[in-house]
């Protein structure tokens, strides 16, 4: 599911032990479409990456 708050933002629930989180990890490129137009991004490093977004959304949930 993807949540739209306002034009140009989305938000994307990615529950920490979901298979999407896993799915995420391994992949190498993830292809966007939205709006009629597609958005291509590399996802060198998102293993080093998932781990430091966790922990900044532990500790700043809530604001």
């Amino acid at each position: 599911m993807i949540l739209l708050y306002f034009p140009g933002v989305a938000l994307v629930p990615m529950p920490v032990n979901s298979r999407i989180i896993s799915l995420f990890r391994g992949a190498t490129r993830m292809n966007l479409f939205a709006d009629g137009n597609v958005f291509n991004f590399r996802l060198d490093g998102t293993s080093r990456l998932l781990p430091a977004l966790v922990r900044c959304v532990q500790r700043n949930r809530g604001f």
